[in-house]
């Protein structure tokens, strides 16, 4: 009996992760072109978090997400909602949370508390701005034309080193990790002065590292080495219907999803996986899902093959919306039907 496709459970929907100022003119120009309101999402989305948001300020400048955690859930007994430091060693971060009133008592139990030898700063903050909006607005000049910054390719967003030869994505990994080991050396000497000789010495053997680093060694398979990979399900810039991977994240205003076709380090079966869930979904009636408007049900399809015995795994992610039981048992059944074909079969799909 085969099993069933798991269409995973709907995550919840956050606002933006990025926290940006949104530039106002002074005086409003008449001829300049309407721009999008980049705050619509908060009305649209039902429900988001960046609505009942605090800033925290006066941190020290060591401390964890983890840690940060602890002290607002746990020692203060706060239920927040979603945590975003902007950077390590940043002073202020923002804490968001389900309802205002969960808000007020934060900013009241963390506002002149002492952490770390630090008095913090707690005060209402503005949600962020949609990402993808403000691109758009920020992109279109005040004659109404558009001005088109280079967009990065599929290749060049998923596979960052995919123009270098096997060898010198080599050579720049080790240079990479042989800096970070500098710097962590670095660290250590001046904050711990104990270590300080240690440090000097092992220096002198290790090419100015504080320990030894061994040369990376290469994969015998450099293509095709993926066994899992979690695919976006969208539309492409001439409006097709597509399975695969965003040319770049949501928060960086790129909402585009292109085909896997021509990564690398996709295997064959895997790509045959995707394209046979991307006809579907073609010929459904169910429009894929957009994090711009919150609408449409298809969201995302895992994919996990298996080296040693050929078989693959789908997982299918939508959003429900409005749909009652009957329409996603009908969904699921369709899904089951497509998935346990012959063509299905094949490509070694079995569960």
């Amino acid at each position: 009996m085969e099993a069933e496709p798991v269409i995973a459970p709907e995550p919840a929907v956050e606002a933006s992760k990025q926290e940006v100022e949104k530039a106002v003119p002074e005086e409003p120009v008449e001829s300049a072109p309407k721009k999008s309101d980049e705050f619509a999402y908060l009305d649209a989305a039902g429900f988001s978090s960046e609505r009942f948001k605090i800033e925290i300020k006066n941190l020290p400048k060591y401390y964890g997400i983890n840690e940060m955690k602890k002290l607002l859930n746990v020692k203060l007994s706060l239920a927040t909602n979603k945590i975003k430091i902007m950077r390590p060693g940043c002073p202020f971060l923002f804490v968001c949370f389900r309802d205002d009133a969960e808000r007020q008592a934060a900013i009241k139990a963390i506002d002149g508390y002492t952490w770390k030898g630090k008095k913090l700063q707690a005060l209402e903050a503005k949600p962020s701005p949609d990402p993808l909006v403000k691109r758009r607005n920020e992109s279109t000049k005040p004659d109404g034309v558009v001005s088109v910054k280079k967009r990065r390719t599929l290749e060049e967003s998923v596979t960052a080193l995919a123009y270098l030869s096997y060898e010198d994505q080599l050579k720049q990994k080790q240079s990479e990790m042989h800096n970070v080991l500098k710097g962590f050396g670095d660290e250590v000497w001046k904050s711990c002065p104990t270590m300080r000789s240690y440090i000097e010495e092992m220096r002198k053997l290790n090419d100015g590292l504080p320990c030894k680093l061994e040369d990376i060694r290469g994969s015998p398979q450099v293509d095709g080495y993926r066994n899992k990979c979690e695919f976006s399900i969208g539309k492409d810039g001439q409006g097709e219907v597509r399975v695969g991977f965003r040319v770049g994240s949501y928060s960086n205003g790129f909402l585009e999803v292109e085909s896997p076709d021509q990564l690398k380090h996709i295997s064959e079966k895997m790509k045959s996986t995707v394209k046979l869930f991307e006809e579907f979904v073609q010929k459904s009636e169910y429009e894929v899902y957009s994090p711009e408007t919150y609408k449409g049900y298809f969201r995302q399809l895992t994919v996990r093959t298996s080296n040693a015995t050929g078989q693959v795994m789908v997982v299918i992610g939508i959003h429900p919306q409005e749909l009652g039981e009957e329409k996603l048992s009908e969904l699921r059944s369709s899904l089951v039907s497509w998935f346990t074909s012959e063509k299905a079969k094949e490509i070694g799909i079995s569960s």
